[in-house]
């Protein structure tokens, strides 16, 4: 059977003008002979929830759009839509053909399948039966169950996340699950990506299809629209099977940022951004990064920089050639104290004057660590408040191996967060960085605790005082403005109650034990049996990794086991490294899941891992 993808950017909600591309899509489709056109999961209506009080007025108008399409597209068309229920929302999907809707319901044998839980549907068409799924969950419960199917379609609902390669789809099959998955299943695995700033979040396509040996028969490319076209279905091999690309963390994100940028204006009808450029590496990065996404003629700064960075911020604007906004003279004055919140005041009131949307360069680190109990940010949208600075350096030093934009001396103009202590440990600004961020990611989007983390990070003094710091920040980010989504877990994510003044603090094993017996006894919930499955990744990766050396030394010595040929040895290594490297990757092994709404509506985005990136 001949299958499309249709990977095209949409406004979620604008029904008519949606229907119209998806019913010329159909058309083209045809055309080629396709028998199945697949869609992403946002391009009718995106993936975020509506209000319970619009949910009804949504859910009609969303099921009248369906009921367009069946009557004008002009091949069988497979659709994903939210199903709005209450505050929350539900991935479905119908086929459309010739005026019919079939739902799930229709296309499969309740008999046979028995009831599926949500987002885990099997369905038969034109011979061919099909797994579809929005999560990895939904992926490995097809996988526990050891169900037969001859095509997985994973409509992923997961926007971009920098922790997560799964979430970046074909640009990324040498680093995400994807691969094993589909020698696992025996079946073709089809990756359909939405593309494109839906809201906060951004998608970036890269839909994939792979066949049962885990060879990449057709890709779409990454930040572009696309129709991919490929057969499925034939259990031969690829005559010339694709070679999947080597997936760079810092570009995917950079290409992450300026559509998110992009198209979170673009959406919203706003033409302009205003920043205030004051020298420093993360606002000559904002501004190159407002470049590539509006052109510098979209781009207002207002230069702040200190006597030491003046030339250098100077040369920036030149370079990039965006607007200057005028400076006031009392800014100059020596007799006035100019705070940031004046500067950001004067911002948003010239903001206004070009209509453009005020925009602010701080980022993760400053988020978690140096927000204090007086709100300071009047800009309407932080494009790296997902990205801890560490990765923005190094977003810095990528941007200028495409142009070298950013001065020498700007790239050395950042500071670390001031935390007590940290100087004795880490000895160099770049090291001291990375050990905080590498706390906060580990505590923010691995959910790990205080004493999960120092036995991983140690320095407890230090771990402590970050982990502290970062919930004595709460008033201050209370009026946060809000930040294009690039993890799976955002700062946001770790609300605690106002006024809160309980503080974690490191535990040892005796304590530990003592109150998970208490807490049991009580019928409270403890992390017994999270801290056994950590233990039992641990024994699980050492185990793999044992068998791994045995049989690459056999391959390379040339000795097979009696009885196996090459071949089959060949695939049991290649699963072997996919399972590794899954778990390395963090995906399918822990019991628990991030369950971060900005990145995945419809369940936990990435699993923990008690693995380095190594």
């Amino acid at each position: 059977m001949k299958i499309a993808i249709a990977q095209l950017n949409t406004c979620a909600g604008e029904f008519e003008k949606t229907v119209n591309r998806m019913v010329e899509l159909s058309a083209r489709a045809a055309g080629q002979g396709v028998e199945l056109l697949v869609f992403p999961l946002a391009t009718l209506t995106g993936v975020a929830p509506v209000s319970y009080e619009s949910s009804e007025g949504w859910m009609h108008d969303t099921a009248n759009a369906l009921e367009r399409l069946s009557h004008e597209v002009l091949c069988p068309c497979l659709v994903p839509y939210v199903h709005a229920a209450g505050d929350a929302a539900y991935p479905n999907v119908v086929v459309l053909e010739s005026g019919h809707t079939y739902t799930i319901a229709d296309l499969t044998k309740a008999e046979e399948h028995g009831s599926e839980p949500r987002g885990r549907s099997l369905l038969s068409w034109k011979g061919l039966t099909f797994g579809v799924a929005f999560t990895y969950e939904d992926i490995d419960a097809f996988i526990d169950s050891s169900t037969k199917m001859d095509v997985l379609l994973f409509a992923s609902g997961y926007s971009y996340a920098l922790d997560d390669a799964g979430s970046a789809l074909g640009a990324a099959l040498l680093d995400n699950r994807f691969r094993a998955d589909a020698t696992t299943l025996d079946a073709y695995v089809m990756g359909v990506g939405s593309l494109g700033g839906y809201g906060l979040q951004v998608f970036a396509g890269a839909s994939f299809v792979l066949t049962p040996r885990g060879e990449l028969a057709a890709s779409a490319p990454a930040f572009e629209e696309s129709l991919l076209c490929a057969s499925v279905g034939a259990d031969e091999p690829v005559d010339e099977p694709l070679e999947p690309e080597l997936y760079n963390r810092s570009l995917h994100l950079w290409e992450v940022l300026v559509l998110g940028l992009h198209d979170y204006l673009a959406k919203l009808g706003i033409p302009n951004v205003a920043l205030i450029l004051d020298g420093t590496l993360a606002s000559c990065l904002l501004a190159s990064l407002a470049t590539d996404a509006l052109g510098p003629t979209h781009v207002y700064v207002l230069p702040n920089a200190s006597e030491d960075l003046r030339d250098a911020a100077s040369s920036l604007v030149d370079a990039l050639r965006v607007q200057l906004l005028e400076r006031p003279m009392w800014l100059d004055s020596s007799e006035m104290d100019i705070t940031p919140r004046m500067l950001q005041a004067l911002l948003a009131d010239r903001a206004q004057e070009h209509d453009a949307l005020p925009i602010s360069s701080e980022d993760k680190t400053f988020l978690s660590l140096e927000m204090n109990s007086t709100p300071c940010l009047m800009a309407a949208l932080l494009p790296f408040g997902d990205v801890y600075r560490s990765d923005v350096i190094e977003l810095a030093h990528m941007r200028n191996t495409i142009s070298p934009v950013i001065p020498r001396a700007c790239l050395r103009a950042y500071t670390v967060p001031p935390v007590e202590g940290l100087s004795n440990v880490e000895h160099t600004p770049e090291t001291q960085l990375r050990r905080v961020d590498v706390t906060l990611s580990t505590h923010i989007e691995w959910e790990r605790t205080l004493t999960d983390v120092v036995a991983r990070q140690g320095a407890s003094h230090i771990t402590e005082q970050i982990v502290r710091q970062l919930y004595d920040c709460e008033l201050g980010r209370v009026t946060c403005p809000p930040c294009l989504t690039a993890s799976s877990r955002t700062i946001f994510d770790i609300r605690r109650p106002l006024g809160l003044t309980w503080h974690d603090r490191v535990r040892d094993e005796e304590e530990r034990l003592k109150s998970n017996e208490l807490l049991k006894h009580l019928g409270g919930v403890t992390r017994e049996s999270e801290m056994q499955a950590f233990a039992g990744e641990q024994q699980l990766g050492e185990g793999l990794a044992g068998l791994l050396d045995g049989l690459g030394a056999e391959l390379i010595a040339g000795s097979l086991p009696e009885g196996v040929d090459r071949r089959t040895m060949e695939r049991s290594l290649d699963d072997l490294l996919g399972l590794i490297q899954d778990i390395m990757q963090g995906e399918g092994f822990s019991p628990e899941g991030n369950g971060f709404d900005g990145g995945g509506p419809f369940g936990p985005l990435t699993w923990g891992s008690p693995f380095s990136e190594n």
